[in-house]
């Protein structure tokens, strides 16, 4: 399945950028400094496009959408939607999950399909708070976006 996703943070970007959900920033994309003040890995740059998948609430427990982190060979940028197909989710051991997909440039069905040096970094980069437990496949990951979808 395809979802759109909107971007908040382009690939190799240092900055901490995020669609606003505070009355003074609603729906406006804030920058919130560098992200090395709170991500240590990866020298504080961020190692895929990352954003949010449109019309969905995450299970963050602030109604924040799903969070997704895009392999393309675009260079996507702030505000930008893409089409993405989504083929793992990353599961923090506190319930906080990140949605992988990809665009039409890149072809992946599968977290072992990812180059082993691109997984370690993104399970330190999404495990800087606390550990990812488990990388789930497609078929869930998709289970998951459509029971998260707002209706």
């Amino acid at each position: 399945m395809n979802y759109t996703a909107t971007i908040e943070i382009p690939k190799n970007s240092g900055r901490r950028i995020h669609k606003g959900n505070q009355p003074d920033n609603l729906g406006k994309f804030v920058d919130f400094g560098p992200l090395i003040d709170k991500i240590k890995a990866n020298n504080g740059l961020m190692p895929l496009a990352y954003g949010f998948i449109e019309d969905t609430t995450g299970s963050d427990g602030e109604g924040d959408e799903v969070d997704v982190m895009i392999f393309s060979e675009k260079e996507l940028k702030t505000e930008d939607t893409v089409e993405i197909t989504p083929f793992a989710m990353m599961m923090r051991e506190d319930g906080d999950y990140k949605v992988l997909a990809h665009d039409d440039t890149v072809q992946l069905d599968s977290w072992d399909q990812v180059p082993v040096d691109m997984q370690k970094t993104l399970m330190e980069f999404n495990g800087f708070k606390l550990p990812i437990v488990e990388v789930k496949g497609k078929d869930e990951t998709v289970v998951y976006i459509e029971s998260v979808k707002v209706k």
